[in-house]
């Protein structure tokens, strides 16, 4: 029983620890653009 339920707290917490792994990706690559158009143009 206990293992159930371990595997369903990780089902849920996979979604949004795949949330924040997408969403600080995001994040470096708009940071990576922003200071290679700013290398560029100034």
């Amino acid at each position: 029983m206990n293992f159930i339920s371990n595997k369903n707290e990780l089902l849920l917490k996979l979604p949004v620890e795949l949330y924040k792994i997408e969403n600080f990706y995001k994040f470096t690559l708009i940071f990576h653009y922003n200071n290679t158009f700013y290398d560029k143009f100034l």
